[in-house]
């Protein structure tokens, strides 16, 4: 399944962390579409993507959530918050 950014970046985090979770949970693989989307706050990054990570464990999710597309500033926060989560 391909989740494309754009369409929640408007919205509140916790939409994307909503969807994100009841499909880890449901086993799919997901591919996270960062296409066109050149910047994001960091919040929404944590209170998204974030919450996932707290949720679960690096092991449980690594071979279901990939990511396509992710600018350089983008990745650096996604690298800072998985740091963060498993230090």
């Amino acid at each position: 399944m391909i989740i494309k950014i754009s369409n929640f970046i408007e919205g509140d985090a916790k939409v994307l962390f909503e969807k994100l979770d009841v499909n880890i949970l449901k086993g799919k693989k997901l591919t996270l579409d960062f296409h066109s989307v050149e910047s994001l706050p960091y919040d929404f990054l944590e209170e998204s993507i974030g919450k996932l990570l707290e949720k679960n464990s690096f092991d449980d999710i690594r071979y279901q959530l990939n990511f396509k597309n992710v600018d350089v500033g983008i990745k650096e926060m996604l690298g800072k918050i998985v740091k963060d989560k498993y230090e």
